[in-house]
Parts: structure tokens; C-alpha cells; sequence
């Protein structure tokens, strides 16, 4: 009989992801494609904990959705967080009677524990380190508090997968650790097979993800508007604290165009359309010196041009991103750099990059993946 593998995590189908305000578009579709993949090759129950505020219509559609392929078990917050939490970890524990290993997708409050109910039961447990915040990054003392329990709690698992090689320097002597970036869903990938031709002088670039200055929107936005060429074009898509001064920025500059924040569909064909793509991440901040920013996958499978900051391990993306500095003097002389090379009619390495991507196809990450738990028994 096949064991399953329960995964722990915030994962809701494609289409409630513009449903939910505070859900972040990228960890769901992390989830979502990784546990896609992985069904194909082992059965999974997934437990869903949406630690954010649900419209009741919308909790009341989940509740009824079925897994595509795995099982899916929903859990929401409410104002008694303590409940909420241990009833997903009495949902742990009971679940991972017929499981094999558990998963967790960071270190979060509502499965704190779960290495160590995992190890309780003799079960292996793995940790997928998406992010993390280190406790010097905050001024809060009950948020460096929670950086320090999260910590605790990264270090009582017994496999680690970071997406950033920076993320080993979090953990203690005899945990296995292995990285993976991301992935490219074969479908994503499937879509971008034909280059697009440039049909009029404009040149597009694109910024698709979370608003806030992590992610250097303002860097963006800043270097752009020092450029004065009328022709190019900044468009925005995403959520996040930094919407509303986003929007204002568009009304100010009409080169600036905010789209809110589309339907998976609409923000593939936004991809598709534009020339460059942009990933702006402030790298100054402590937040981001261990994590690697996930869109980077998508946007090789585009094979289009790409201009980002420099990244943990951006040496190993070198011959096919533009980097820059994180600053906007910095982002401003990529985006000019790069425009031009596209006014100029130089080529671009379309295939190379798209070639590129398919390492990462979500397929074959998964397979890595399952060698690198399952290497011991």
C-alpha cells in the first residue's frame, strides 16, 4: 500500500487566489504547482490553513471544492487564533497516522510544532524554506519574538529545502539540506512556445507580483520615471500596501499603467505582451538576504528579456538576466540598457532562455525532490 504525504500550508485553486485580498498569489501557486507535481507520483493530503480574512461565500465554495488529484483540507482563522491552531494540529496528528513524511511550507504558527509531532510518531519531516525574516530585521519585540520561535521550529525538521543556498545558514549541524528555486508548470511553459513579434515602437515592461517595498516596487517606479523617453511603457500588476501609491503614480505619469490585479489568465497574457520584465526586489533589505524571488522561474519560461537586482545566487542566472543594483539609479540604467538593445534590434536569446527553463519544469524538480528525501530511509 502507498503511503500518503501530508502537506502543511495556504493553497486555494487558481481561481479564488484574486478572491482573497491578503493571499499571496506566489506561495499559492508554489503549493499548488508542488503538490500537482508530486501527486503524480505519490498520493497527498493536503491541510489548507487560510490565516487571513475569508468572505463567507468564499469559505463556503472552498468547503466544497475537491483536490485535483489529492485530498484538501480547509482551515480558517478566526479572532480565537489558539482554537484555530490547535485544531490544525489535532488535524496533523491524525492524518499523519497513514502518512508517510510530512511537508511544511515554512515555519508558520499554525504547524509550529509539527516536526516535533512528526518525530513523536517516527515520521520524517521537511521544511520548504520559501522565507524567512531574521529577528534583527524587525523593531517589534513580539515579531522578533515569532522570528525566533520560527527559527526554533526550522531547526527540529529533519530535511530542509531552501530556494536560496543562503538558507543553510539557518539551520544546525545534521539537518539535510538541498535547494530548489521554484518550478515552471509544464502548462505555463507550454504557453510562451512562440515568441511574440513587435508590432510598434513601444516598449513594455512588465512587473507582475506583491506591492510593497520588499519587492522594490518603489524602486521601480522611481528609476522609471527618471527616464523621459515617451515610449516606454511600465506596466503593473499585483496587490499589496503599496496599491493605492501605485495607482496614484499611474495618474501622474501616463507611461505608468496599474491593471490591479488580474485572473491567472489575464497575467499570462500580460506576460506575453510585454518586452522586458522586471524584478525590482530591494536586496538591501534584511527581509531579502536569504530568500530567492520566485517569478524569476515564469519569467525565463517567457524567454523574454529579464532586468532584476541581484539575488542570493543571481551568478548562476547571469548569461540570461540583465542584473542591476537595488537602488533606482540602478534599475533605471538596466531598463535603458535593455530598451535599447530592443529599439536597436539586437536579438534576443529567446531560445537560450527558454532552454534554460526547462530544468526547472515542475516535473523534474519534484523528481530531484523525492530523491533527496527518500535517499535515506
Amino acid at each position: 500500500m502507498c503511503m500518503k504525504i501530508l502537506m502543511c500550508g495556504t493553497m486555494v485553486p487558481a481561481e479564488y487566489e484574486v478572491q482573497i485580498e491578503q493571499l499571496s498569489n506566489a506561495g499559492n501557486r508554489f503549493n499548488m504547482n508542488f503538490c500537482k507535481a508530486l501527486a503524480e507520483k505519490r498520493k497527498v493530503k493536503f491541510l489548507s490553513y487560510l490565516g487571513m480574512p475569508v468572505k463567507p461565500e468564499v469559505r463556503e465554495n472552498l468547503l466544497k471544492e475537491k483536490g485535483s488529484g489529492w485530498e484538501t483540507s480547509y482551515f480558517f482563522t478566526s479572532k480565537y487564533k489558539l482554537k484555530g491552531t490547535l485544531a490544525y494540529m489535532r488535524a496533523i496528528k491524525e492524518e499523519l497516522k497513514e502518512c508517510e513524511y510530512l511537508i511544511a511550507y515554512n515555519a508558520v504558527y499554525t504547524w509550529i510544532f509539527a516536526p516535533i509531532i512528526a518525530r513523536r510518531m517516527k515520521k520524517k519531516s521537511v521544511l520548504i524554506l520559501a522565507d524567512y525574516a531574521p529577528k534583527e530585521s524587525y523593531t517589534s519585540k513580539i515579531r522578533k519574538l515569532y522570528a525566533s520561535i520560527q527559527l526554533w521550529s526550522t531547526r527540529r525538521y529533519d530535511y530542509v529545502v531552501g530556494l536560496s543556498d543562503n538558507s543553510r545558514l539557518y539551520l544546525k549541524s545534521g539537518q539535510q539540506f538541498t535547494t530548489m528555486e521554484g518550478g515552471i508548470a509544464q502548462g505555463f511553459y507550454d504557453y510562451y512556445a512562440t515568441e511574440k513579434t513587435r508590432t510598434d515602437e513601444k516598449v513594455c515592461i512588465q512587473y507582475s507580483g506583491i506591492l510593497e517595498s520588499i519587492t522594490g516596487i518603489d524602486l521601480l517606479i522611481q528609476g522609471f520615471t527618471k527616464i523621459q523617453n515617451p515610449n516606454y511603457i511600465l506596466r503593473i500588476s499585483g496587490k499589496g500596501a503599496l496599491s493605492s501609491w501605485v495607482e496614484e503614480m499611474s495618474k501622474q505619469d501616463a507611461r505608468i499603467q496599474y491593471v490591479g490585479c488580474p485572473a491567472y489568465e489575464k497575467y499570462m497574457e500580460g506576460l506575453y505582451g510585454a518586452d522586458i520584465l522586471a524584478n525590482p526586489r530591494n536586496m538591501l533589505l534584511e527581509e531579502n538576504a536569504y530568500n530567492f524571488p520566485s517569478k524569476i522561474m515564469e519569467y525565463l519560461a517567457t524567454g523574454k528579456r529579464i532586468i532584476s537586482t541581484k539575488f542570493p545566487g543571481w551568478e548562476r542566472y547571469k548569461e540570461h538576466i540583465e542584473f542591476c543594483e537595488s537602488s533606482s539609479e540602478g534599475i533605471q540604467e538596466a531598463i535603458v540598457k535593455v530598451a535599447e538593445r530592443i529599439e536597436n534590434g539586437e536579438p534576443n536569446s529567446f531560445k537560450e532562455r527558454r532552454e534554460f527553463a526547462t530544468r526547472f519544469i515542475w516535473q523534474k524538480q519534484i523528481q530531484r525532490f523525492l530523491e533527496f528525501v527518500e535517499k535515506i530511509d
